[in-house]
């Protein structure tokens, strides 16, 4: 049986700098966000490691982060990632998380992603229901720290699954089951859902 060789590597060179963890390869990509225009000539070499930008065979003309219009939609509102336009005005969107962990380990980047797109499926199935739930709950504020989401200055709300079940549990509860075939009547027998702001949101996710 032959084995393939490992994919992962323990330090990745980008532009001339040397980085020997995800961490520090991610903290450096973050910390340029709002300088861009003036560290084109990183994040250009940092992006053009990606197999999604590599396969395109273009020349880069530009890296800019911003929300990410061009995909799927968001529960919650549109996520920030890097958009690559290329010299004929194409472009794409890529996750610079996403981009990291390719460096370090693209089999391991690769399978990571299959999963991300197929649980984003399963997102995609149930977006009626959460965005109806959302416009439902939104007069009753933050779940937890009760803020007005009726106020401009107000954080943007969350619709999160709370009770016993994470969306990942029913997911893998229904992949485990052979009963039910139709996922939207399975995840809604076992839902439950709260709003949250986006500061509540993020300490809830930490601890878990």
């Amino acid at each position: 049986m032959e084995v393939k060789p490992s994919t992962k590597r323990f330090s990745v060179t980008i532009n001339g700098e040397t980085f020997k963890t995800q961490k520090l390869l991610i903290e450096k990509v973050k910390s340029i966000f709002g300088e861009l225009q003036t560290n084109q000539e990183f994040i250009k070499a940092f992006v053009s490691t990606y197999n999604k930008v590599k396969i395109q065979n273009k020349q880069i003309k530009k890296v800019y982060y911003g929300p990410n219009d061009c995909n799927f939609p968001s529960y919650f509102k549109h996520s920030n990632c890097l958009h690559v336009v290329f010299e004929d005005n194409k472009e794409i969107t890529v996750s610079y998380k996403n981009i990291v962990s390719a460096c370090f380990d693209s089999e391991r980047a690769a399978i990571q992603k299959v999963k991300g797109d197929k649980l984003q499926e399963y997102r995609l199935a149930i977006y009626p229901e959460v965005v109806d739930f959302r416009n439902k709950a939104w007069q009753n504020g933050c779940n937890h720290c009760k803020v007005d989401f009726n106020d401009l200055d107000s954080p943007v709300p969350h619709v999160d699954h709370c009770g016993k079940k994470e969306f990942r549990h029913i997911v893998a509860d229904f992949e485990n089951q052979c009963e039910e075939k139709n996922f939207i009547k399975f995840h809604r027998s076992l839902a439950e859902y709260q709003l949250l702001c986006e500061d509540c949101h993020r300490k809830k996710s930490k601890r878990w």
